[in-house]
């Protein structure tokens, strides 16, 4: 009799232990607002895009609306962001109210030399073409120094603005934007030197490259004729009788010419030897 009734007790338990975690299975947790991303900069914080949907705040000071969210001053420490998930408490972190310092050195088609100067070493700086939003989600990561940064078009206008780094997504406050034209109005330093050999029936000029880092190859100018190489060197068939001037200028990326290096070819009458190295 005994053992029937912890028998019984014992399904009882069982069937009341799997009732409850059944139950408690079915029961729907609350949903966190987990779209809710956001990026500090400073006093400023940063919400990024979220599922589509109604977005309210409550706390804030002064909203201006960016490309990639909002960019939002609370009125004190913290905002409330309201979505249909949810709510989240959104709160500044402490940060030095300290920022880098910009200073434009040098541009051309090459690039634009950059000069950051910070007593804090890691730093994030933003790039946009004027009259676009910054893509505040993609800085580029550097350090206090000389930077060159490449891969901007000539004619169109950049901003730029940095700030110190001090943890995934915490920014101290964003410089304030240095506006640039990338203008190439120099021309690129001449070549030097400059010889040239015949080779069989083949002339080949050779002469220094220019030292200007724009330079993206060269112009050889014969008898009117114009020729456009990448490298220091230049190759023609021998066809030429005489004294024959060559003209050897620098060609920088945004077009500019540099002043011309010349190189006096003096072709050999039929029955000289081939093969003797010409001077400039």
């Amino acid at each position: 009799m005994k053992l029937r009734v912890k028998t019984y007790y014992f399904f009882i338990f069982i069937l009341v232990f799997f009732l409850g975690c059944t139950s408690r299975s079915r029961v729907p947790l609350p949903r966190s607002p987990s779209g809710v991303q956001y990026i500090q900069f400073g006093s400023w914080i940063l919400i990024k895009d979220i599922r589509k949907g109604a977005l309210r705040i409550e706390g804030a000071g002064r909203v201006e609306k960016v490309s990639r969210g909002w960019l939002i001053k609370p009125e004190k420490e913290c905002l409330r962001v309201f979505t249909k998930d949810g709510s989240k408490r959104l709160c500044l972190k402490s940060v030095p109210p300290v920022y880098p310092h910009l200073k434009v050195l040098r541009v051309d088609s090459y690039a634009l030399d950059l000069q950051v100067l910070s007593l804090f070493p890691r730093l994030a700086l933003f790039v946009w073409e004027k009259g676009k939003d910054p893509d505040f989600e993609n800085p580029r990561r550097i350090s206090p120094g000389v930077h060159s940064l490449r891969g901007l078009s000539l004619g169109k206008t950049y901003l730029l603005s940095a700030a110190v780094t001090f943890g995934p997504d915490i920014y101290g406050p964003l410089s304030q934007p240095l506006e640039v034209k990338m203008e190439d109005t120099e021309p690129p330093l001449p070549p030097s030197g400059g010889g040239y050999f015949l080779k069989g029936n083949t002339l080949v000029l050779v002469w220094d490259p220019s030292p200007s880092r724009d330079v993206v190859g060269y112009v050889v100018e014969r008898e009117g004729k114009l020729f456009k190489v990448k490298k220091n060197m230049f190759q023609e068939r021998d066809g030429l009788k005489g004294v024959v001037l060559y003209n050897i200028k620098a060609l920088d990326g945004a077009g500019h010419e540099s002043s011309p290096l010349l190189i006096k070819v003096v072709f050999p009458e039929e029955g000289e030897n081939e093969g003797k190295p010409g001077e400039k």
